[in-house]
């Protein structure tokens, strides 16, 4: 069983969070934004317990890293002893254009 790491989440990528579930909520209802945010909180617990899972993102930024949940990718980048959540993005967005700043 692995080790789950510290898990960080920068403040573009709790907007993300707030904003998908918002839309989730508008336009799916209540049952499925608990579904989504379930998934969603699993997704970022499965990249806690193994940092090299998904797939690299040639971005600005070297170490960064995507994992698919659904129609989104979970950006992150793995430390050592934690995990920065960065940005969380639809699967129609252009991750080269995306701001990437890891500020939490």
């Amino acid at each position: 069983m692995p080790s789950l790491r510290q898990v960080n989440i920068s403040e573009a990528a709790e907007q993300d969070i707030r904003d998908i579930l918002q839309y989730t909520l508008e336009t799916w209802g209540e049952r499925q934004r608990q579904t989504y945010t379930a998934q969603l909180m699993a997704g970022i617990e499965r990249i806690a317990g193994f940092p090299g899972i998904g797939h690299e993102i040639r971005a600005r930024r070297p170490g960064v890293r995507g994992f698919r949940v659904r129609q989104h990718t979970i950006i992150f980048r793995a430390e050592t002893e934690s995990i920065t959540i960065v940005r969380v993005a639809h699967e129609r967005m252009d991750l080269a254009r995306l701001d990437l700043d890891e500020e939490t």
